[in-house]
Formats: C-alpha cells, structure tokens, sequence
C-alpha cells in the first residue's frame, strides 16, 4: 500500500470518527433538552420529575464519557496510524 493510499485511510477513518462524534452530539442535545423539559413542568409530582431528570442526566452522562473515552482511543489510533504512513506530527 503506498503511502498516498495509507493517508488516504487514515482520512476516512477521521471522517468516520467526526461523523460519529457528530451523533453522539446529537442525542447528547436531545438527551438534556429531555432533562429541561421534564423538569419545566408537567401533570407528574414533582418527585417523578425529579426521577426521570436524574435517569436522563445519568444517560447524558454515559454518552459523554463513553465520547470522551472513544475519542482518545481514536486520535492515538489515528496519529499512529499517520505517523506510520509518513504524515504530519
């Protein structure tokens, strides 16, 4: 494989990666838009709303992290990657 092909991998994998951070941005926003909706009101005691509020926030919480944790094991995979095909450091 020549180089210009390994570089052309190493883009798409990148791409691949934005894209999938684009998503998980995605319900991460419907995710707390849930949170202020369940919290500005509704026909559930406030004690429920409290509940679902906490239940969300909790899955907020784990697709942040779960980003988070992905995003770092992608850039060292996709610097070595690089590196290895010759590019930019």
């Amino acid at each position: 494989m020549s180089a210009h092909d390994k570089l052309a991998m190493v883009a798409e994998e990148a791409i691949e990666q934005v894209r999938y951070s684009r998503e998980q941005a995605r319900w991460l926003d419907a995710v707390v838009k849930s949170i202020h909706d369940v919290l500005e009101g509704g026909r559930a005691d406030v004690g429920v709303r409290i509940s679902r509020a906490q239940d969300l926030a909790s899955l907020a919480s784990y697709l942040a992290f779960d980003l988070h944790n992905y995003s770092d094991v992608r850039v060292s995979d996709l610097q070595a990657q690089l590196d290895a095909a010759g590019g930019a450091q």
